[in-house]
């Protein structure tokens, strides 16, 4: 009787040291970056308002965004340069150029998103 609980206490404390170098196991990493380990600057361009180009200099370090520079100086005053500052970040943050655009100034908002993809594209057909 005494052997039958050592074994069972033994498998026991087999089971429960092997449950955790389970739980000790690495997690699976995160969601990968869709620009990989991409990094470089690159510019980008595509039509606004009236069809005058607005101008974007993207820079990926280690496949994240991490600097979106924007001329709309050829957009509407107060209404087209009002899109940069609300997207640019929200761009950085989601490291993804699809946000939403600005109410108030769609055509150059998709003007900026057309620009950074460009840009983005350039730098990963460079790597």
């Amino acid at each position: 009787m005494k052997k039958a609980v050592a074994s069972m206490f033994s498998i026991l404390v087999l089971f429960a040291l092997g449950l955790g170098i389970v739980s000790c196991a690495t997690a699976p990493a995160g969601p990968s970056s869709p620009y990989g380990h991409a990094s470089g600057t690159a510019q980008g361009q595509a039509p606004g308002i009236f069809g005058a180009v607005v101008t974007v200099t993207v820079t990926l370090t280690d496949g994240k965004i991490t600097e979106i520079l924007v001329d709309d100086s050829t957009q509407t005053p107060s209404i087209g340069n009002q899109a940069a500052p609300i997207m640019v970040p929200k761009m950085v943050e989601a490291n993804s150029p699809e946000v939403d655009t600005v109410a108030s100034a769609t055509v150059t908002s998709q003007a900026i998103i057309d620009a950074v993809k460009a840009a983005i594209g350039q730098i990963l057909a460079n790597q």
